[in-house]
């Protein structure tokens, strides 16, 4: 065979290569970027040892989205020069491009070894730890960076996002404020301000945060779609549709945007149109490359679709929402299926939902003992003494209290997939205590005018408080009615607005003995008529059978349909829609006019 002679490379020139490089420096200040790797890749040619050289060239070619090429240009530099710190923290970027969280975070803190001081490197590990939902880690590595550069804006916006993901809303508050003071055309920081001020129940200035975000990025869809929340959230709903279709016309695949807009929609009543977004959105995907937004879809089309009583296939897409941020899958024993004969076994019902909504359930208790089963029922702290009464409960478990290991599990919501059927003609379900409501009889007693219970505001950290609740002051034409006693049963920091309203000699205050559902459902016995909004009150006394009026936003809760006086689940509960959304003036004349005729409206009542 003939013999070669092996090639050797050629013969490095060092003195070209910082021509080449400077070369292309000022290409890829140009925009040039395929031209500046060929200059960077001559500089690499000339001098092989160069590390600036290959991390150059990882730099334009992450440019030009080659993300793999970029890493092995920055390996190579980091294996000529191990404590080029700009090299890791490019490195990083270019993992964190490509998905890879864990080797991204190594290469920053590598950054960090060599360069303590390097804000870029904290900013993007503390970016990424939040991304992962390492809320605190981000705050100690902001808190570190903040330490060499207290000045700097994205390590405060993180900080921001950081206090943000652990739920402290004031302090993130705090932080985007010195971010954008400190760069007041950082219109990311104002968005996130715009976020942390919404969670504060501060909608306007959120609104405005966001206004002013939107204005600095115009045609950033996430920007948009973040001003379309808080519109929708000040109930400015026409508006927050207008925004979340002008994000769609940016970028019609906006998954953000898309979901928001149904929701909007959800909230103007036009409920197909919502059904027809989410049905696209969780019909557009493969199994198996679902993304969060696909599972939040599902849920929203669940929720729609129990509005409109479609209980079958609204239970079938509500199961998403285990897969969605807002709720927390929990490993149980065996879980309860549809069909099976339980056999004398106990079922678990785990709580997963609200305090109305546990009351609400608790009527399913006879579904499975009709099947031969032992419901017991896990209550939050205050509902346990309550629930323990209930028709066909077995027992109650206190929540924190451990669950059995035997047995059969299933969470509250999915009873309504398996035991619809068990929704008309078994109210009452829940007594009130004997001994309770005895003492309550001497606190309410009979006078011979009618007894009508009050309750104006729910929870004020719910969802959709702002619709559903109301000022006391609107319920005046009510309170000046004669021949009716009022109570109030509204608990929580608004039953101080009795006294700040002027009308403790117009409602009787009730709050200081409700220390819990049981003594609420024992003061309900006592109560002739409750008039209520939408909160825990209204299931306690539609359980008790007790009467009730319930006064019911725009938009709805899914249990309550979208029209109708009368609801399936409790026979004793009537139900007074709001016309348009925010018109509780109307309800509440309504309610005047049912409650006595115009000549009883003269003067105020006598006691």
């Amino acid at each position: 065979m003939p013999v070669t002679t092996p090639l050797e490379p050629p013969p490095a020139n060092t003195d070209a290569a910082p021509e080449a490089n400077e070369r292309g420096a000022a290409l890829a200040h140009q925009g040039r970027f395929r031209e500046a790797a060929a200059a960077f890749d001559e500089a690499c040619d000339f001098d092989p040892e160069n590390a600036d050289g290959f991390s150059n060239l990882g730099v334009v070619l992450r440019r030009l989205n080659d993300l793999n090429g970029a890493i092995v240009q920055f390996e190579e530099a980091i294996r000529l020069r191990p404590e080029f710190a700009e090299a890791h923290y490019n490195l990083g970027n270019a993992y964190s491009a490509l998905g890879e969280s864990t080797l991204a975070a190594e290469r920053y803190r590598a950054a960090l070894t060599y360069r303590s001081d390097y804000a870029e490197a904290w900013n993007n590990l503390a970016r990424l730890l939040n991304e992962t939902g390492h809320h605190a880690e981000a705050l100690e590595a902001c808190t570190e960076g903040l330490r060499h550069t207290p000045d700097n804006p994205n390590l405060h916006n993180n900080t921001g996002n950081a206090y943000q993901g652990l739920g402290r809303y004031g302090e993130a508050v705090r932080e985007y404020k010195i971010a954008v003071e400190a760069a007041p055309g950082m219109s990311e920081a104002y968005s996130n301000l715009g976020l942390a001020l919404k969670e504060t129940g501060h909608l306007e200035a959120a609104v405005q945060v966001h206004k002013k975000a939107m204005e600095l990025s115009p045609t950033d869809v996430g920007t948009l779609t973040n001003y379309g929340s808080a519109l929708q959230a000040a109930a400015e709903t026409e508006s927050a549709i207008a925004i979340f279709e002008r994000a769609l016309s940016l970028d019609p695949d906006s998954m953000a945007a898309k979901i928001n807009l149904a929701t909007a929609l959800m909230d103007q009543l036009e409920v197909n149109r919502a059904i027809e977004i989410f049905e696209g959105i969780v019909d557009g995907v493969a199994l198996g490359d679902e993304l969060p937004e696909h599972a939040l879809a599902h849920k929203n089309l669940g929720l729609s679709l129990l509005l409109k009583g479609e209980y079958e296939a609204g239970i079938r897409h509500y199961a998403w929402r285990w897969e969605t941020p807002d709720f927390t899958p929990r490993e149980t024993a065996l879980p309860l299926r549809g069909g099976e004969d339980l056999n004398g076994e106990e079922v678990v019902v785990l709580n997963e939902q609200g305090l109305g909504d546990t009351v609400q359930f608790t009527r399913f208790a006879q579904g499975i003992v009709a099947r031969g089963g032992r419901p017991v029922f896990e209550v939050p702290q205050s509902l346990a003494p309550l629930i323990v009464q209930a028709d066909n409960v077995h027992r109650v478990i206190r929540e924190g209290e451990a669950l059995p290991e035997t047995g059969l599990h299933i969470p509250m919501f999915d009873l309504l997939g398996i035991f619809a059927g068990h929704l008309r003609g078994n109210a009452p379900y829940i007594v009130a205590d004997p001994d309770k409501a005895e003492r309550w009889s001497d606190r309410i007693p009979e006078t011979g005018r009618k007894r009508i219970g009050l309750v104006w505001a729910g929870r004020p950290t719910h969802r959709n408080d702002r619709n559903r609740s109301v000022n006391l002051e609107a319920f005046l034409p009510l309170l000046r009615l004669t021949d009716f006693d009022f109570y109030s049963l509204q608990v929580g920091d608004h039953a101080a607005d009795i006294e700040e309203a002027g009308l403790s000699s117009d409602l009787i205050d009730l709050s200081p003995r409700l220390t819990g559902f049981s003594e609420t459902a024992a003061a309900l016995s006592q109560i002739d008529l409750l008039i209520s909004v939408d909160t825990a009150a209204v299931h306690v006394a539609g359980a008790l059978g007790r009467p009730v009026w319930a006064l019911i936003p725009y938009a709805p809760d899914w249990r309550w349909g979208l029209e109708g006086d009368a609801t399936a689940w409790y026979q004793s509960v009537q139900l007074w829609r709001q016309p348009e959304p925010q018109d509780w003036k109307s309800v509440i004349a309504r309610l005047s006019d049912a409650l006595a005729p115009p000549e009883k409206k003269k003067g105020r009542r006598k006691s």
